[in-house]
C-alpha cells in the first residue's frame, strides 16, 4: 500500500458523547448470458467445437459465455465515547465489529449451458475486531501529549465447492478446497504537540506495533495437498516527526518526516480464489512492508475560505512493499500471487482547489501525480525492476461541481484514472481488449435529499456518457443507483 505518515492535528476537547452505530450492507449480482458473434461460413452461430481464427486453432465451449452470480452482506457495528474527564484530560474510546458473514460468487464449468450443470462455488465469510483507547494531556498551555492503545484482530475463511448446478449456489456437490487464518496487531502510540515562538509548531511522535498471524491451514482435496503454517510475527517502532508554519491565519506550510510500518491483512496471506481462468493465491509467507517518508506542502484560504488551495510534494521509499505479481501459468491458468518486492520508490505532487460560487455552490478539483513510481530492487522478479508498480495508477484528478441548498444536496464530476499495469514487467500495453486496464475519463453525478432528520435518499449515476473501457473485463456502461439511508 501507498502511504504518507498522517498528518498530526490537535485534538478537541468537548462534553461526552456517545456513539452507537449499526450498518447492514446487502449486495447481489449477476450475469445474463453471454452470445457469441462468431459465425460459419453458412452464417450459424458458432460456440462449440474446435475453430480456425487467422490460422490458430481454438476449442469453444458454450461454458465460455455464460457468467456466475454473487452475493455479499456485511454487517458492521461502532460504538465509541469520547468526553473530557478533567480540565486537563479527554478520553476518547472505539469499539467496532466487521461481520462479512456472506461473500460467495459461482462460476460454471465445463459442460454447463445456460439451463444449468456444473459450476464452482467460492464463498469466504470473514469478521475483524477492532478497540482503541486514546487520551489527550494538557500539560501546559504550550504542550499537548497524546498516548493511545489500537488492537485489531481478523479471522478469515475460505472455501470451493463443486456445484450440481451452477446456477444454484445451494446445490453443493463435492468438498474441493479450503484455507483459513488468523491475525492480530497490538499497538501503543505517542504524540507531543508543542506551540513554539514565531508561529511555528512542533509535533513528535511513535508507534509501536506487534503483529502475528496464527492458525494457518491449507486443504486442497483435488491436488491431495494438507498443509499447516507456521505462526509468525513481528514488530517494529516507527517514529515521526512535522514543523507546521503559520506566519498569518490564512496561510499554513509544514514539513514532515517518518516510518510507517503495515502488516498484510488476512485476505493477502490466506485467500486464495478462481476466476475464468486465472487464479489469485494468497502468500502465508508474505511479510510486513516498511516506509521511509518525508512530505513539504502549503495550505492557502483566501476571501473568507471561500478559495481554497492546497499543494504537496512527498517521497516514499519502501521496502518489502506488498504487491500481486503475476507469475505465469501453470496448467494454462494464469496465476498471480501477493509477494513482497525488494525496494521501492515513489515520489509525487498533489493539488487541490475550492472555490464557493456564492452561497450554494462549490467548485472543486484535485490532481496527484505519482511521477517516479518503480521498484528498484527485486531478486525474486529482476524483470520488474524499473518498472511501475502494480495496480497502481500515475496520475488521477477529479474536477467537479457540488450543491447544497437547504435539504438537497447534488455532485456532477469528472473523474480520471491513469493507465494501470498488473504485469510486474509492464508488458501489458495493449488497449481496448479483456484483460487490460484502460485509462478512462468518466462523468459522475449524484443527488440526494434529507426526507427527515434520520433518513436519507440518493439516486446517482456512474459514467452518464456510456463510455467503454477496460478494468481486466468490460467496465459497465451508464449505471444508476438508488439508496437510503436510515440513522438511528
Amino acid at each position: 500500500m501507498i502511504r504518507r505518515p498522517p498528518r498530526s492535528t490537535p485534538s478537541n476537547s468537548s462534553a461526552a458523547s456517545d456513539v452507537y452505530k449499526r450498518q447492514e450492507g446487502k449486495y447481489e449480482y449477476g450475469y445474463e448470458p453471454g452470445k457469441s458473434y462468431l459465425k460459419d461460413a453458412s452464417g450459424n452461430v458458432v460456440d462449440s467445437g474446435y475453430v480456425i481464427v487467422d490460422g490458430k486453432r481454438f476449442k469453444l465451449s458454450p461454458y465460455y459465455f455464460l457468467g456466475g452470480s454473487g452475493e455479499r452482506i456485511t454487517d458492521v457495528y461502532r460504538l465509541g465515547y469520547k468526553g473530557e474527564i478533567r480540565d486537563f484530560l479527554t478520553l476518547k474510546l472505539n469499539f467496532g465489529l466487521t461481520d462479512n458473514r456472506k461473500y460467495w460468487y459461482t462460476l460454471p464449468k465445463y459442460g454447463a449451458t445456460k439451463e444449468g450443470g456444473p459450476g464452482e462455488l467460492n464463498d469466504t465469510p470473514s469478521k475483524g475486531w477492532h478497540f482503541e483507547a486514546a487520551g489527550d494531556l494538557s500539560l501546559t498551555d504550550y504542550w499537548l501529549l497524546t498516548l493511545g492503545f489500537d488492537w485489531r484482530r481478523e479471522r478469515a475463511k475460505s472455501e470451493k465447492w463443486r456445484l450440481s448446478d451452477w446456477r444454484n449456489e445451494s446445490k453443493r456437490e463435492r468438498y474441493l478446497y479450503a484455507c483459513e487464518g488468523k491475525d492480530r496487531l497490538t499497538s501503543f502510540y505517542f504524540q507531543n504537540k508543542w506551540l513554539l515562538p514565531f508561529n511555528f509548531t512542533l509535533f513528535f511522535g511513535g508507534r509501536y506495533d506487534y503483529w502475528k498471524t496464527f492458525d494457518g491451514w491449507l486443504e486442497d482435496i483435488e491436488k491431495g495437498v494438507k498443509e499447516r503454517y507456521k505462526d509468525r510475527s513481528a514488530d517494529k517502532f516507527c517514529p515521526k516527526a512535522s514543523l507546521v508554519f503559520s506566519p498569518i491565519e490564512q496561510l499554513s506550510s509544514r514539513i514532515s518526516v517518518g516510518r510507517a510500518f503495515r502488516t498484510p491483512n488476512i485476505y493477502e496471506l490466506y485467500k486464495t480464489w478462481w476466476f475464468y481462468g486465472k487464479e489469485y493465491r494468497g502468500n502465508p509467507d508474505l511479510g510486513p512492508e516498511e516506509t521511509t517518508s518525508w512530505d513539504i506542502g502549503m495550505d492557502l484560504n483566501l476571501f473568507k475560505k471561500n478559495t481554497i488551495f492546497r499543494i504537496s510534494y512527498f517521497e516514499n521509499y519502501i521496502s518489502d512493499l506488498i504487491y500481486r505479481a503475476y507469475k505465469g501459468k501453470e496448467n494454462g491458468v494464469e496465476v498471480y500471487i501477493w509477494e513482497n518486492a525488494g525496494k521501492v520508490q515513489i515520489k509525487g505532487i498533489e493539488l487541490e482547489l475550492e472555490q464557493k460560487i456564492g452561497p450554494y455552490l462549490t467548485l472543486f478539483g484535485n490532481y496527484t501525480n505519482l511521477v517516479t513510481m518503480k521498484i528498484t530492487e527485486n531478486p525474486a522478479y529482476p524483470a520488474s525492476v524499473n518498472k511501475r508498480i502494480t495496480y497502481f495508477p500515475k496520475i488521477t484528478a477529479s474536477v467537479g461541481l457540488s450543491a447544497h441548498y437547504k435539504r438537497f444536496k447534488g455532485t456532477l464530476s469528472y473523474d480520471y484514472v491513469g493507465k494501470v499495469f498488473k504485469r510486474p514487467d509492464n508488458s501489458d500495453i495493449a488497449k481496448n481488449v479483456p484483460g487490460v486496464f484502460d485509462p478512462y475519463g468518466i462523468l459522475n453525478m449524484k443527488l440526494s435529499f434529507e426526507v427527515t432528520k434520520f433518513i436519507e435518499a440518493a439516486f446517482s449515476i456512474d459514467n452518464l456518457t456510456g463510455r467503454s473501457y477496460y478494468q481486466s473485463y468490460k467496465a459497465p456502461d451508464t449505471m444508476y443507483f438508488g439508496q437510503i439511508k436510515l440513522k438511528y
